[in-house]
């Protein structure tokens, strides 16, 4: 049997969702959907950027799982997101799993590069630092809709240089990936400095075996010596930041007065 309070707390969360489609299918602005745990600060932001005629509320929630089932309903085109630094990619990365073409901005965010980087990977589009305006934060919204991310020049340089390290991991394993296993072996070998005569003597193989090694991986490296061959491998595999842990993948783009493009 269904109690009163259960019956009226079911009938409250239809109107919300029936609510909830309305203001998304008569929305004419940029359709923003808040989740923000903190309420004064989320009723605020709601309540100021209604007055934006460029922006329109189509909802307010304080925690992700609340909209995960009504934003295929909501289709919010911009998602702003407030939330803790220990929750913040796992939100993310669940915003992005269910509205993959919604931008999720994330707001009062400390200006410490390793947590916007990994706030990009997961699939931040944007980002407010604490000093942020509303005035900066609408232009973040219509930036984020033209598909561009208004950031800090470090911030830029920051992501460029994780996309650059992502570029570079994925050429070392392009590299190995090229060369068989005994390839692989004569280049190490070669960077130890040993000559094709010793290298046969140590691997048990023919003098002539070595150099249509040695011949096959110049040509898969497309270098003109022995020691360009070692020597762009030992580059690739060396890159410090490398060995930095991959939290997903962060799309490519070029940084323009201030923006970063993405593509």
């Amino acid at each position: 049997m269904v109690t009163a309070p259960a019956w009226e707390e079911a009938v409250h969360a239809l109107d919300e969702s029936i609510a909830t489609a309305w203001r998304a299918l008569m929305s004419t602005g940029v359709r923003v959907l808040v989740v923000a745990e903190t309420r004064l600060y989320r009723e605020g932001l709601e309540q100021r950027l209604e007055n934006d005629e460029r922006v329109t509320v189509i909802g307010a929630a304080a925690r992700v799982d609340e909209v995960l089932d009504s934003l295929c309903a909501a289709r919010p085109d911009v998602i702003l997101l407030s939330t803790t630094l220990e929750e913040a990619t796992v939100n993310i990365g669940m915003l992005v799993a269910t509205a993959p073409t919604a931008k999720v901005i994330a707001l009062a965010v400390p200006a410490v590069e390793e947590h916007l980087v990994a706030w990009a990977e997961a699939g931040a589009h944007g980002f407010l630092t604490c000093d942020g305006s509303l005035e900066d934060l609408v232009l973040a919204i219509e930036s984020a809709v033209r598909d561009e991310v208004p950031c800090p020049p470090r911030l830029a340089a920051a992501l460029l240089r994780r996309v650059g390290a992502l570029a570079a991991e994925h050429s070392a394993g392009s590299l190995d990936r090229r060369l068989t296993l005994r390839e692989r072996q004569i280049t190490e070998l070669l960077g130890d400095g040993l000559s094709n005569k010793e290298i046969a003597t140590r691997l048990h193989i023919e003098l002539t075996t070595v150099k249509n090694h040695v011949h096959n991986i110049l040509e898969k490296l497309q270098v003109h010596s022995r020691g360009e061959a070692v020597a762009r491998l030992r580059h690739v595999r060396a890159r410090p930041e490398l060995r930095r842990p991959v939290g997903g993948a962060l799309r490519a783009g070029s940084c323009q007065d201030g923006v970063l493009v993405r593509t």
